[in-house]
């Protein structure tokens, strides 16, 4: 027995480490090799890995055949995991970097609530980051370094000028690169920044300078819906209303005319959200100057002020028009 004691005494002690060690490592090991990260119970159940096919090339063609702007929102995730399974094995390859930090963008913007947004930018910020070590010259690259670092600043209790500095230069990169890659993503990414962003000296906020990067965004670019839902909330920031509205309308017509998919319902949302918050900032000035009218206080009539003949002495005025009228004159008077 005391040997059996001493020898369930050393199997413990060996125990304990191994299984701080698995504790350690279980988070990892349950995420590894998995970018898309659910919350609120949301997940695809019917997307088996298992399935997926073995060879490189053949993970990237299904990474790119299920990518689809318009969705459904599977398919990028069966995008975003094949792209995934090829940079277990190759980190640096290009092709399947860009692939997942695309992916892992739509997610963000149109996948729904369910998704942990802060994780996938995370990790998209690290594919474009790998993307652009092996090709600086596509626009793509710092486009996405800027989306999804700024995604991360959004997440964060409290965002570091450095880091808006940097989305700020990697919007710039991008735009002199290539200012038309999708639609004028490089525009908008700049011109909503410096919307949305304080002023200098807490950050680089210009409201002005970002109204004129979504101008021509939209100028360039009239057919895509998200420059126009831009450049209507960048006149809200402006006080400039009857623009936003126009713009709202122009966003909403562009979306009536094709069939946009998931993210054409995201964007009709945000448009409908953009109006009811329009409609209260209106109501709440109107209330304001309504308020404003009836707290004024009457003018009392100034003592200076020259009164009229008929008001000094109404008897006189009258029978000096009488006279007047005697001698046949016209006068104002002439029912007297």
């Amino acid at each position: 027995m005391p040997e059996m004691r001493n020898c369930l005494k050393k199997s413990r002690s060996c125990l304990r480490p191994c299984a701080y060690i698995f504790l350690m490592i279980f988070p990892a090991l349950m995420t590894a090799n998995c970018g898309v990260r659910f919350h609120k119970g949301v997940a695809f159940d019917d997307i088996n890995q298992a399935n997926f096919p073995n060879t490189q090339v053949d993970l990237l063609t299904l990474s790119y055949r299920s990518y689809h702007f318009n969705g459904p929102t599977k398919a990028n995730v069966v995008s975003l995991l094949a792209a995934e399974n090829v940079l277990a094995r190759s980190p640096k390859n290009e092709l399947a970097n860009f692939f997942a930090t695309r992916a892992a963008y739509w997610l963000i913007e149109f996948g729904g609530e369910g998704f942990d947004r802060k994780s996938l930018a995370e990790l998209g910020f690290k594919y474009a980051q790998q993307a652009e070590a092996q090709d600086g010259s596509r626009a793509a690259y710092p486009f996405f370094l800027g989306v999804h670092l700024g995604y991360q600043m959004r997440e964060s209790f409290r965002p570091q000028l450095i880091n808006i500095r940097h989305v700020r230069d990697y919007f710039l990169r991008a735009l002199e690169l290539e200012p038309g890659y999708d639609e004028g993503a490089p525009l908008r990414g700049i011109g909503i920044l410096l919307i949305k962003s304080p002023s200098w000296p807490t950050g680089v906020g210009d409201v002005d300078q970002g109204v004129e990067y979504l101008e021509k965004a939209v100028r360039l670019y009239p057919n895509y819906p998200s420059n126009h839902i831009y450049l209507a909330e960048a006149y809200m920031n402006a006080d400039r209303h009857e623009d936003a509205l126009a713009q709202l309308d122009a966003g909403m017509d562009v979306l009536n005319k094709s069939d946009w998919g998931v993210p054409g319902e995201v964007w009709k949302k945000q448009i409908a959200a953009l109006r009811t918050e329009m409609n209260k900032k209106l109501s709440k000035m109107k209330g304001k100057k309504t308020a404003r009218q009836n707290e004024e206080p009457a003018r009392p009539e100034s003592s200076d002020q020259k009164k009229s003949p008929q008001q000094e002495n109404p008897v006189k005025f009258f029978i000096f028009n009488r006279m007047e009228l005697d001698k046949g004159q016209t006068s104002p008077y002439k029912a007297f």
